[in-house]
């Protein structure tokens, strides 16, 4: 009898489904302003994220801003601190950081903020709150 219990307890383990944590897929990150925008206000309003980690976002935010919005800025960093970046990428000093740049730059630095976090407010914007489940074997064979 506690036999047939634990075997049907491991049938019904194995059929448990496993909640798959989501990263942002750069492209919808890029193509949608406002649904990104909401998603780092959402994590950076979210009390679970560590404070630290929202200031180490928004710090290397800034400076990438700056770095955008200030060209002289940029061309002085770059002669002083890497003296042979147009020589190695081939790109003049004065060509300057791109728009786009600047946001694959801004969607790595999600990767600051606890993953669990980041999936549970991007499935809330991007996918209307749609879960993706997958079986508790596949789970074990992707592991």
């Amino acid at each position: 009898m506690m036999q047939e219990r634990t075997r049907r307890a491991g049938q019904q383990a194995k059929k448990q489904a496993v909640h798959l944590l989501r990263h942002p897929k750069r492209l919808e990150i890029l193509f949608h302003f406002i649904k990104t925008g909401k998603l780092v206000k959402r994590l950076l309003v979210d009390r679970r994220v560590p404070a630290l980690r929202k200031v180490a976002f928004g710090g290397v935010v800034a400076f990438l801003l700056a770095l955008l919005l200030i060209p002289d800025l940029e061309v002085l960093l770059a002669g002083t601190v890497l003296p042979v970046i147009g020589e190695v990428l081939g790109i003049p000093l004065d060509a300057g950081l791109d728009w786009a740049v600047f946001a694959l730059f801004a969607t790595n630095m999600l990767r600051l903020f606890p993953q669990e976090f980041v999936t549970e407010h991007y499935e809330n914007i991007f996918h209307d709150g749609k879960k993706v489940y997958i079986d508790a074997e596949e789970w074990e064979q992707l592991r």
